[in-house]
């Protein structure tokens, strides 16, 4: 997707907790201070509506001890009491993870599960950069030209407010820098997202009556 291309300053992003980046000595970017804690950099606004495709790159460079460099598109975080993982049942988000979990995972997660993983990890000091493409339902994640993990979610979501960016860290030192964000129309059928999202009130209709 390259329709509509947006240059993003991070140092205009919100941050959760407040002050929990800088600006990185060199100028390269955002960095990251606490050791051992959620950090939030946050898009001002929702870039990403259910009726777009999109590309977001980025550049990431992990600390001595790497620990997650990831993106979490879903929910804006400042307006969720239980934080950016968190959603409402049908407003599902996506958590594109690198180097989770201590440095042991990269993979999509929707819904708290796995839908995709790669064995790609950060490399402590290094520059990387980093691709996600979501064209219709097919989602892919390249580190440095190389395709880290690839799926395809049939019941993409299709509802407003599902499109605020963050990028995470768990570590103190880590660096984000050079964000583009860039949407097209989608590849998906006109009626398509109407039909998903009659087809999810369904389904969440009938697991709300089986548990009454």
């Amino acid at each position: 997707p390259d329709e509509n291309q947006q240059l993003m300053p991070l140092a205009e992003w919100r941050m959760e907790p407040p002050g929990c980046f800088r600006s990185a000595a060199d100028g390269s970017g955002m960095e990251s201070l606490l050791t051992e804690r959620d950090q939030f950099l946050v898009s001002p606004a929702e870039l990403i509506y259910p009726d777009e495709d999109y590309q977001i790159e980025y550049t990431a460079v992990a600390p001595e001890q790497p620990v997650d460099l990831s993106v979490i598109l879903g929910h804006n975080v400042f307006g969720s009491p239980q934080g950016a993982m968190q959603y409402q049942v049908e407003d599902h988000g996506y958590c594109f993870s690198f180097g989770s979990f201590r440095n042991s995972f990269s993979g999509i997660l929707r819904r708290h599960r796995v839908g995709s993983w790669g064995p790609i990890l950060p490399q402590p000091g290094k520059r990387h950069r980093c691709r996600i493409e979501k064209i219709g339902g097919r989602f892919r994640f390249f580190v440095d030209g190389v395709r880290c993990y690839e799926c395809i979610d049939p019941l993409p979501p299709t509802t407003r407010g599902n499109g605020w960016v963050h990028l995470y860290t768990y570590a103190a030192g880590s660096r984000f820098s050079d964000l583009k964000v860039s949407t097209r129309p989608t590849t998906l059928k006109s009626m398509a997202p109407a039909r998903m999202q009659r087809l999810r009130e369904t389904i969440f209709k009938a697991k709300r009556d089986d548990s009454s």
